[in-house]
């Protein structure tokens, strides 16, 4: 999205939908301040930003690394959004910040967040965030990508 935004490109795009998105640096943040599903992955995620990035040193300030680092000015240029997240997910609380900061741009249509569910209950069939995932993505697509979507600041949690 950053480079779409960048680019006067998200006009591509009607609806963006990241799903528990892993978009900061959080996890290089003082475990004393994380949840414990966090800081349970902290070490973990943080091997995993160094090995997705090319130069992580080189690249940990910019938004192609961590879109949370995304100017304001290029934030309001996001396509409409709708995140997805879990109540006990390890990406909740950078999420969270991402979503608010999305609603003052006028960029955030909903922040939905499964209560009781984990990481991965969405995508595990025999998860009960299963069918609630496969509910709420059927209304999505039937009120967000089969109608025009209207602007909202409607966060859902």
């Amino acid at each position: 999205m950053v480079l779409l935004a960048e680019n006067d490109e998200t006009n591509l795009v009607k609806l963006a939908v990241p799903i528990v998105p892993m978009i900061s640096d959080y996890s290089f943040g003082n475990p004393a301040a994380m949840t414990t599903e966090e800081r349970d992955f902290s070490s973990t995620m943080r091997k995993m930003w160094k090995l997705i990035a090319a130069d992580f040193e080189e690249q940990k300030e910019t938004p192609y690394l961590f879109p949370a680092n995304t100017s304001d000015e290029l934030l309001v240029k996001f396509p409409p959004t709708i995140i997805i997240e879990s109540e006990f997910d390890i990406f909740l609380t950078e999420a969270c910040r991402f979503a608010t900061r999305l609603r003052r741009m006028g960029r955030l249509l909903e922040l939905v967040v499964f209560p009781g569910e984990d990481h991965t209950s969405y995508s595990l069939p025999w998860c009960s965030g299963f069918t609630l995932y496969q509910d709420v993505m059927q209304k999505i697509i039937k009120e967000y990508i089969h109608s025009p979507i209207q602007q909202s600041t409607k966060i859902n949690n």
